[in-house]
């Protein structure tokens, strides 16, 4: 593991960044007084509901069916509790999965581009990372058997395609299952961000159409809810629930049995949908605005890609910047945060692109910003430009 950290190099270590914050939920809108109220009420009754026991290797019950129960609803899933395993979010899930089902050596298909922790991790455990292009339908599963058909295992945002945006198409979907189903792949579905849609009502999970049990559906509560409630979860197929619970009795053991209590009521009680509505309407409201700032003030040094769901918007960068400089000094200078796109690229050539976070931010801020942005990124263009003159 050490010789595969995930470090992200397009972080100053010194900056000091407090506009378009990655990774990061509009914390000012969560329901505090909701979530301290359930948190005393199950501290109350912690010894006679045993909360502060191990619990279950699985999780708690309570959540875990409070889980099953709103995956169905909201996103197709049809499982069983039992097939819910809660776990502290995407990285730990995937890492119980990847012991499972692959070997040193195996070949694994990721998204190119795609989130660099996924990368980092699978090729700690000794994957050989294959990267597989996407485009505004999703992954490319002609150009994946291309270069592995043979692959163990393929790790897929299809509903918010992480970070250009994009919403993986039925006939991929379908695609990407028939080729699991031949070749006996497991498919992991990181289904973050699925109820964060900005163009329409999303399609249902990938996990809704798996006739044959190849789909692991994972998801994390850190953007929904909180980055430091720590709290993730994944379905697995029915094959899969005895080994799962046996790896995850010796790797993980108990995740935390309080927090699992009151976010199993927070869920029961319909605070989770509610909160969710009010966040789609703030963070359409946020990406809008970026949207109309960059087309308005700086569509010479920026073009922004299309974007059905999620927390982050792709903006091209016009000739002549470089997308690594550009977000390094932008942080430095203006405390903008974005990432270089060519960080999250496996092997295939891109142009350079900042990726933007508009979630956490303001829409004031975010339109002062684009200012500031612009006039930046138009100083940095000319300089480059007579540079190479």
């Amino acid at each position: 593991m050490a010789s595969h950290p995930f470090l992200p190099t397009w972080i100053r270590p010194n900056a000091v960044a407090n506009v378009l914050l990655p990774d990061m939920a509009a914390l000012e809108a969560f329901p505090l007084r909701t979530w301290s109220r359930i948190t005393a009420r199950c501290l109350r009754r912690a010894a006679a509901d045993r909360l502060l026991h191990h619990g279950s290797v699985g999780g708690l019950p309570a959540l875990r069916e409070a889980i099953a129960a709103h995956a169905s609803l909201t996103r197709g899933v049809k499982c069983t509790a039992d097939q819910v395993v809660i776990t502290a979010g995407t990285q730990q899930s995937l890492d119980l999965i990847a012991r499972l089902v692959l070997d040193e050596g195996d070949r694994v298909w990721l998204e190119d581009p795609g989130y660099p922790a996924i990368t980092a991790l699978l090729r700690a455990l000794g994957a050989q990372v294959i990267g597989v292009p996407v485009d505004e339908e999703g992954i490319d599963c002609a150009a994946g058997c291309r270069r592995a058909r043979l692959a163990k295992l393929a790790y897929v945002t299809p509903s918010c395609q992480f970070p250009l945006g994009s919403t993986m198409s039925l006939q991929r979907r379908l695609d990407l299952l028939r080729w699991a189903g031949e070749t006996g792949a497991v498919i992991v579905e990181d289904d973050y961000d699925s109820q964060l849609g900005f163009a329409d009502r999303p399609l249902v999970a990938l996990h809704s159409l798996d006739r044959t049990g190849c789909v692991v559906y994972s998801n994390s509560f850190s953007k929904m809810l909180f980055p430091s409630l720590r709290l993730g979860f994944f379905i697995a197929p029915e094959r899969l629930v005895e080994p799962v619970t046996a790896a995850r009795s010796v790797l993980q053991r108990f995740p935390p049995v309080l927090e699992q209590a009151v976010l199993a009521e927070f869920i029961g009680e319909g605070h989770m949908e509610q909160h969710m509505r009010r966040m789609r309407d703030l963070y359409t409201a946020r990406l809008q605005a970026l949207i109309e700032a960059v087309k308005r003030d700086i569509p010479d040094v920026m073009e922004l890609a299309p974007v059905r769901s999620g927390l982050q918007i792709v903006g091209w960068l016009a000739k002549g910047i470089d997308d690594v400089e550009a977000c390094h000094t932008a942080v430095d200078q203006l405390g903008i945060y974005s990432a270089p796109l060519s960080r999250f690229i496996i092997d295939r050539p891109l142009p350079p692109a900042m990726v933007l976070f508009p979630a956490a931010t303001d829409v004031r801020t975010i339109a002062r910003s684009v200012e500031q942005l612009g006039a930046f990124l138009r100083r940095l263009q000319t300089r480059n430009t007579a540079a190479t003159a």
